[in-house]
């Protein structure tokens, strides 16, 4: 059959999983969210995880010949992450038979890992979670400013409600969103103004 493999480099490939680190799952409920679902097809790379609360995408365009597309599951294992990058190095992605991945860092020398991963079918379909809608609504906010406010809603339960106003298409991008979480039994509420300038 086809090859599913793939080469690129280990500093992309280290760039990948560092991205999406902050949603892998530490639970033991969901044992498969502690990894991390790689899709590989023609044009890209693609790194997701989930811990159930926050779902986060990294995509690499990979510049390679793949013959078809394929994905695999893989542990953020500390191997991985640690080693200093030698330059020129790369990784190469076996997905073999059986739930196994060989990976082969190659750099001055040669290193092969050989992992047994839970099977894809297990993970969660991740484009399901975004949700239908008829045109692709954005808003844009001042990143530091959200960081800012999300930082005030910090209680102990962590929990905050984001109100978005309502127009005949969905959600109106141009009005204000409101932010409310309940600290303290205080109700506390905050006001988010989107950015015109994008």
């Amino acid at each position: 059959g086809n090859m599913k493999k793939i080469t690129i480099d280990y500093q992309n490939f280290k760039n990948l999983i560092k991205t999406v680190k902050p949603a892998i799952s530490k639970a033991d409920t969901r044992p498969v969210l502690k990894f991390i679902k790689f899709e590989v097809d023609k044009s890209q790379i693609q790194a997701i995880s989930c811990d159930g609360y926050m779902l986060q995408v990294a995509t690499l365009e990979h510049g390679q010949i793949v013959d078809e597309s394929f994905e695999f599951l893989l542990e953020p294992i500390k191997q991985f992450l640690d080693s200093t990058t030698l330059p020129y190095s790369t990784i190469e992605i076996d997905c073999e038979e059986n739930l196994k991945t060989k990976l082969t860092i190659q750099s001055y020398f040669t290193q092969t890992i050989v992992l047994t991963t839970p099977s894809v079918k297990d993970y969660l379909n991740w484009e399901n979670v975004f949700p239908e809608v008829s045109e692709d609504l954005r808003i844009t906010f001042s990143a530091s400013r959200l960081i800012q406010l999300l930082k005030t809603c910090l209680n102990n339960q962590g929990f905050v409600t984001f109100k978005f106003c309502k127009s005949d298409k969905g959600i109106d991008n141009v009005k204000a969103t409101l932010i409310s979480h309940i600290d303290e039994n205080i109700k506390k509420e905050y006001v988010l103004l989107p950015v015109r300038h994008f």
